[in-house]
């Protein structure tokens, strides 16, 4: 049973990302990035992540940015995070962002639903106001496979700054693969829409991710 909803699954990941790639959208474009994340222990994590993006179609560099988290597990299932995310943008402009995290994780058979509320605080640099939000993502990922787990996911942004109304939507197709105990690679499509903002703007970010958890001595 979970083999034939596994590989339904799979064929539906695909066949929607296809979709939404030929769809009429503003823009595709890539994020790239490579984490690297050292445990201290069973509980408290810190991560470190360069994240490279590309746009017009995956043919022009857009900018970068820096993260680093640190992350802690304080009761079962539950766990708190802290992020700091410095964006390097063309023109000698930057953005400053630091996300304040509260999630949730469990595994029902042979699914795991994870689901984090965010804080997302921006800080104004040169003059530059970017927006604050709360966010809500939750993913829903399939175990059947030990190496490869496909996965959906939703995020709702909620304007804050006295607007206090949804303005963005967050959702994604992908796969989860791990081909060793250190090392897992994530690939997915993630369309962003605009909510109650004019002009309404839609992208397809393209997800490639490469993690690596550094082994204990």
């Amino acid at each position: 049973m979970y083999k034939l909803l596994s590989s339904a699954l799979l064929i539906y990941v695909f066949s929607v990302s296809t979709q939404h790639l030929n769809a009429q959208v503003d823009d595709n474009i890539m994020w790239a990035a490579v984490k690297i994340q050292k445990n201290f222990n069973s509980k408290t994590s810190v991560t470190l992540a360069p994240i490279l993006r590309l746009d017009d179609d995956i043919s022009h560099y857009q900018n970068s940015s820096i993260d680093l988290s640190v992350k802690h597990k304080f009761a079962k299932n539950w766990y708190g995070q802290v992020l700091s995310r410095v964006w390097f943008i063309p023109e000698n402009k930057y953005r400053k962002f630091f996300f304040f995290d509260l999630g949730y994780s469990q595994k029902i058979s042979q699914f795991k639903i994870s689901s984090y509320f965010r804080t997302h605080y921006a800080l104004t640099i040169k003059d530059r106001k970017d927006a604050d939000f709360l966010r809500w993502g939750t993913t829903l990922s399939l175990l059947t496979y030990k190496k490869i787990q496909p996965f959906i996911f939703l995020e709702p942004f909620f304007r804050l700054n006295g607007e206090n109304e949804f303005q963005r939507l967050r959702y994604a197709l992908g796969l989860k693969l791990k081909p060793s105990k250190q090392l897992g690679i994530t690939v997915a499509l993630r369309p962003q829409t605009s909510l109650n903002t004019e002009p309404d703007v839609k992208v397809n970010h393209i997800i490639l991710t490469l993690a690596y958890t550094i082994p204990d001595n």
